[in-house]
């Protein structure tokens, strides 16, 4: 038994298939159990969670792993007409998993479950029937619905407000932003340094903005549309807005002039080409 448990979820299915499930067909009542068994194992592998062995202590799973695990409890037992909250499932899964993960979730969907997902990952919100985006901040700065529908729903209506700024500035707000004895920390962490010196930003705005068919819009095709979305760009290469981050009463009045120019002058071309 030590062994077994100690062997991974995709491992331990292979091996109940080599020397289980054979006898099994001998067998009615084990038949039953091994079924069950198989069963469960495979749902663990399809949701992403196959390296996981069962000697593993649940406190050390990620709230991701626990989500998944969870899931697979709910596909064993066949539920109907029951409301699931997952919270971030994806957390902590291979991105290769993803689609797997999605495969189970409409699984339950058609058995006429709903599902309502707090997630981030673009291929699970793309597999979704309505998208709802809370905001504009977080906490007591959110709370507010900001687009509700269909993915082409939300496109159809959407608008970009792009704030440009250089990668040294990128780096610089963000070592701010993890510094968490700086009042004006909203988010008091920060993303690795070892990101920020990546290739992010693949999806390269000015290139985006460069290379579509209508002026002042980025060009999207999903769902076989294609989709142009307003865009107004607030130029900060050049820092204008890190002294917002002080008391009001110390702002500069023409710093504020200028950055009030430059965000007017953003929304008014991001709205321009904006036709609901």
């Amino acid at each position: 038994m030590p062994e077994l448990s100690g062997m991974p979820m995709d491992e331990l299915l292979a091996w109940v298939d080599r020397y289980v499930t054979p006898r099994a067909d001998e067998d009615p009542g084990l038949k039953h159990a091994v079924a069950e068994l198989r069963s469960r194992l495979e749902y663990l592998n399809e949701v992403g969670l196959g390296y996981l062995t069962s000697d593993r202590s649940t406190r050390s799973l990620s709230g991701g792993e626990i989500e998944r695990v969870g899931l697979t409890t709910c596909l064993g037992a066949s539920l109907t007409d029951t409301l699931f909250v997952l919270d971030e499932p994806t957390v902590g899964l291979h991105p290769r998993d993803t689609s797997r993960l999605i495969s189970a979730m409409n699984r339950l969907k058609k058995r006429g479950n709903t599902l309502v997902v707090v997630e981030h990952e673009e291929a699970v919100m793309r597999a979704a029937d309505c998208l709802v985006d809370m905001g504009p901040g977080s906490g007591t700065n959110g709370g507010r619905i900001l687009a509700q529908g269909s993915l082409a729903e939300i496109l159809e209506n959407a608008v970009i407000l792009y704030i440009w700024v250089t990668p040294e500035e990128s780096r610089r707000k963000n070592a701010d932003r993890a510094d968490p004895n700086d009042p004006g920390s909203n988010l008091h962490h920060g993303v690795p340094m070892a990101v920020m010196l990546g290739d992010y930003g693949c999806d390269d705005m000015e290139y985006l903005i460069k290379n579509t068919d209508v002026e002042d819009t980025v060009t999207v095709k999903a769902h076989g549309t294609t989709y142009h979305v307003p865009i107004g760009v607030f130029d900060n290469r050049v820092d204008k807005t890190s002294f917002l981050r002080s008391e009001p009463d110390k702002w500069d009045k023409d710093k504020v002039a200028e950055v009030t120019k430059a965000i007017r002058q953003a929304t008014d071309a991001m709205f321009s080409h904006y036709n609901r």
